[in-house]
């Protein structure tokens, strides 16, 4: 009876087993199948991680960016245009740097006397006030051998209306 006895446990004892060992066995798979999806997961979260930087920086650029060319334009339009005649082709912007405040230096470049004396003339002609907000010579220099001549402009131009 005895003998019996502990036949009947031991065979109980080896289904509640058997069952144990294939609820950790599928417990297992499950957590290895959660386990890649999370892996996955991680690849696709910093692609989107990756594009939100992106896209955040690309929203801040925008709304600091200073549309450079239409207020080169407008500074080229408004400096150069004084020099008239032969002497046109002799000025030119050699440089010239903007930031988001519209703050401006600008290095003219003349190659004549001619056109120096009316680049200068323009620069103190109150149409300006219509560009700028203002406009100051910061230096002038000459140059010799080749003979030329540089105007440094700083200022401020006006707020542009229209978006390039």
């Amino acid at each position: 009876m005895l003998g019996l006895l502990t036949l009947l446990i031991l065979i109980g004892l080896y289904f509640i087993n058997s069952r144990t060992d294939g609820e950790y066995v599928r417990l297992l798979s499950a957590k290895e199948f959660i386990l890649k999806q999370l892996i996955d997961k991680k690849n696709e979260e910093k692609k989107l991680i990756t594009f939100v930087e992106k896209s955040d920086f690309y929203n801040k650029t925008v709304k600091s960016d200073i549309n450079f060319q239409s207020y080169y334009y407008r500074i080229q339009e408004s400096l150069l245009p004084a020099v008239s005649g032969d002497a046109s082709s002799s000025a030119s912007i050699v440089n010239i740097s903007l930031d988001n405040k519209r703050l401006f230096k600008s290095v003219i470049r003349v190659n004549t006397d001619t056109a120096l004396f009316e680049l200068l003339r323009h620069v103190e002609d109150s149409k300006l006030q219509n560009t700028f907000e203002d406009l100051a010579l910061e230096s002038f220099s000459i140059k010799i051998n080749p003979t030329y001549y540089e105007i440094v402009l700083t200022g401020i131009i006006k707020e542009s209306e229209k978006k390039i």
